[in-house]
């Protein structure tokens, strides 16, 4: 009896551990894009940020995004901290692309003197679709 226990336990442990490593395993047949500066990173946005994603197409849209960037460059987290005019449906599908597809290593650079763990930085990106 214990031995049939301990298989079955086994087994399940087994078929955990398998579904948990499938389940968030990372998508690597994407291509990641290294963004060098501000600049390309809202050209990249620009590309991302769809009409069907404002309110209002018309108005320009305001978004404030909070970063968690390690020092690879690696987004670890994405979040809308505040926004104008977004539909705020869309904050996931955003939020999600900025994690899995850029590289910003230039934020990690930027900010790697204001945290003292020096894995990873946390910083507000603001982004405007309409900028001088």
């Amino acid at each position: 009896m214990k031995l049939v226990k301990f298989k079955l336990f086994v087994f399940v442990g087994v078929l955990t551990i398998t579904s948990c490593r499938s389940l968030h395993s990372q998508d690597f047949s994407k291509k990641l894009c290294e963004i060098p500066n501000k600049d390309i990173l809202d050209v990249k946005m620009d590309s991302l940020i769809e009409k069907e994603y404002y309110l209002n197409p018309d108005e320009e849209i305001k978004i404030v995004f909070t970063l968690k960037v390690d020092s690879t460059g690696e987004v670890h987290s994405a979040h809308v901290r505040w926004s104008k005019n977004l539909n705020t449906q869309f904050s996931y599908t955003i939020c999600n692309e900025i994690e899995s597809s850029f590289v910003l290593k230039f934020i990690f650079e930027e900010y790697k003197n204001r945290w003292s763990d020096g894995k990873y930085v946390y910083c507000s990106y603001p982004y405007f679709s309409m900028r001088e």
